[in-house]
């Protein structure tokens, strides 16, 4: 039986007999599967890629102001746009009381619904809000010169 050519795209004979389809690709594909109607800039094809796949800046910044309230959060996205890597520095009246790691896990357990996607976090600060203060430094006891 020889498939009617409009519904399977393209029908093509062959040396072997009657009709075969050969390669058959269906004649309308979506703008996005078809390489040869994609009008996408690479620029838009990798934020369109880098949104679908990856965590944003802006949904680290979310996860960590809704869990720990911070006064101050800086967020540093070190992939190059993909969402895979983030530097954080974060300073919190949270981390009152509390050790270096148990800030660390405090941020941590924050971006837990997020680190499936995220391959790298460096939390280069995690400060109550006295350590942020600049610390005036120390007078030079000097005796004056007569």
């Amino acid at each position: 039986m020889i498939p009617n050519p409009h519904q399977v795209g393209i029908f093509l004979r062959s040396n072997k007999g009657e009709g075969e389809t050969a390669g058959a690709i269906p004649s309308r594909l979506p703008p996005s599967l078809n390489p040869q109607k994609n009008t996408d800039s690479k620029r838009q094809r990798r934020r369109r890629d880098a949104r679908a796949m990856g965590v944003t800046k802006e949904d680290v910044e979310a996860a960590i102001t809704s869990s720990l309230s911070p006064s101050s959060l800086v967020v540093t996205d070190t992939s190059g746009g993909c969402g895979a890597s983030y530097e954080i520095e974060v300073v919190s009246e949270k981390f009152e009381g509390k050790r270096l790691l148990e800030r660390h896990r405090m941020v941590n357990t924050a971006l837990a619904p997020h680190m499936a996607e995220i391959h790298a976090v460096s939390i280069k600060k995690a400060l109550t809000p006295a350590q942020a203060q600049p610390q005036p430094e120390p007078a030079a006891d000097k005796a004056p010169q007569a």
